[in-house]
């Protein structure tokens, strides 16, 4: 009833996350051909992970041709695409006062910075991480940096990961550096978007997390841990998506190897993800400007 009711105020453009939620779709069906549809990405989802089903819309702004080629696998109908890169602004951080002091000071200490996202573990329901994945890949940064005494490594939370960790695992390692976290914008110093502008190296152990697009779109390196899943794109590019057993070899050859190529696959992933310094939202707003006239 609702749908149908929206439908019928007869908007010559419906904008939004309209993606596959029973409502979108019978705004759909209800619309007449006149009017039209639009919806805007809302994550950037790619093999081996599901993207959006189901999506009926005129048209859909996604942010490249690999999320594209993703969508409506098993049914749908998108008339038309447009790719508007992507949506930067949405994580500039904007209530942050930076880097703290205590971090700063440890900062000094050190040629190298790395920092390491950890991926949300799933306590009461199902997710792709759990407390196993954590401590083993953290006992595997804890060995590595033994060996990287010039190197400091700061583990960023997310939403509480760190209290599943075994407090052991990292008693005596003075070059790890850990933020908690149980909600990410609400850190008063230390958010990551503080930490892109200090890093010299970001490790995701999320394969999908928006943090790898938005250390590319820094122009910082970046190492996605993959160690369950099928591989992805970013397996086609040098020592970019590595399992554990790889990762130090990944984190030698980003910190410390001179070398073309290192820049040549950070243009390439640019280029590729069509990370656009142009702001995604202002290209919807012209295109959409252009559909009214």
């Amino acid at each position: 009833y609702i749908m149908n009711f929206l439908a019928r105020l007869e908007s010559k453009v419906y904008v939004g996350i309209l993606h596959d939620k029973p409502n979108h779709l019978f705004l759909k069906k209800y619309m007449k051909k006149n009017q039209n549809l639009v919806t805007v990405y809302e994550a950037f989802l790619y093999k081996p992970f599901l993207n959006f089903d189901f999506v009926h819309a005129d048209r859909y702004y996604t942010i490249n041709n690999i999320d594209q080629s993703s969508l409506n696998k098993y049914g749908g109908n998108i008339s038309s695409f447009k790719e508007i890169g992507f949506r930067a602004s949405e994580f500039a951080s904007k209530f942050s006062k930076g880097i703290s002091n205590h971090l700063s000071s440890r900062i000094e200490k050190y040629k190298k910075i790395i920092v390491v996202t950890l991926p949300f573990v799933g306590k009461d329901r199902f997710n792709y991480y759990d407390s196993e994945f954590l401590n083993n890949s953290i006992l595997e940064l804890v060995a590595i940096s033994q060996k990287l005494n010039e190197v400091l490594i700061i583990l960023k939370g997310k939403k509480g990961e760190m209290s599943l960790l075994n407090e052991n695992i990292l008693k005596d390692v003075s070059n790890i550096y850990i933020i908690h976290s149980d909600r990410p914008k609400d850190l008063e110093f230390n958010q990551f978007e503080d930490l892109l502008k200090i890093a010299d190296l970001v490790i995701s152990m999320n394969l999908g997390s928006t943090t790898i697009w938005q250390s590319i779109f820094n122009k910082v390196p970046v190492i996605s841990l993959n160690e369950i899943h099928p591989q992805s794109f970013l397996s086609n590019y040098r020592l970019t998506e590595v399992s554990l057993k790889k990762l130090e070899k990944a984190i030698t050859y980003w910190l410390f190897e001179e070398s073309k190529s290192k820049i040549n696959t950070m243009n390439e992933l640019y280029a590729c993800l069509n990370l656009k310094k142009q702001e995604a939202l202002d290209i919807v707003c012209s295109d959409l400007c252009k559909m009214l006239n």
